[in-house]
């Protein structure tokens, strides 16, 4: 069994997080949001291998 959390963040913040995700579940639209910061900030310090491995849905 997967455990779930609640995070607080402000309205607007949610309404923009929920234009970028569209119909994707909340679970996949961050673990991609995720895997592409870190993508993101490997390519701009120069690092090729990733320091932590790609995040993968809790069932």
């Amino acid at each position: 069994m997967s455990s779930r959390t609640t995070i607080t963040i402000l309205y607007k913040t949610k309404k923009a997080l929920e234009a970028l995700k569209r119909e994707e579940s909340w679970d996949e639209f961050l673990l991609k949001l995720i895997a592409e910061v870190q993508r993101f900030r490997r390519e701009k310090t120069g690092k090729n291998s990733p320091k932590f491995s790609k995040p993968s849905m809790m069932r």
